[in-house]
């Protein structure tokens, strides 16, 4: 299969799976904005031989920190351009446009519990990696 049918095939099967454009606010995601569904994530795929796009979660908080903030602001960036994808405790996916380096994920009215961003990256050639930022609220 050659490169341009592989990239084809991969631009099919995400608008496939593309959500119709969605409110976060019950699952307290900031940004209006189209989402895809959850779908279980090869991790970390190369294909082509080409570098898997390294992934770059901002702080804070950071990882495994307890914080008394109920509202967190990252800022996610990748080694190379990407579809960029980030949910907050296995809800929906919230995505970039293709061809990314940078994505916010901007949450608030987060309760006190523990919290897991998990965020992937997918580019051109099919690599996808994931990384995973967890934290905790405390409200007292």
């Amino acid at each position: 299969m050659t490169k341009s049918v592989q990239v084809l095939f991969i631009s099919i099967l995400l608008a496939m799976i593309s959500a119709t454009v969605y409110s976060g606010e019950a699952n307290n995601l900031a940004p209006t904005v189209t989402g895809t569904k959850n779908r279980a994530i090869q991790n970390p795929v190369i294909i082509n031989g080409t570098a898997i796009p390294a992934i770059t979660i901002s702080s804070p908080p950071n990882q495994g920190a307890s914080t008394t903030q109920p509202s967190a602001n990252f800022t996610i960036t990748t080694s190379r351009p990407a579809t960029i994808c980030w949910k907050l405790n296995n809800g929906m996916s919230t995505c970039s446009a293709p061809g990314a380096k940078s994505f916010n994920a901007t949450l608030f009215n987060l309760p006190s519990r523990n919290h897991t961003l998990e965020v992937t990256a997918a580019d051109a050639t099919g690599n996808i990696t994931t990384s995973v930022r967890n934290w905790s609220v405390i409200i007292e």
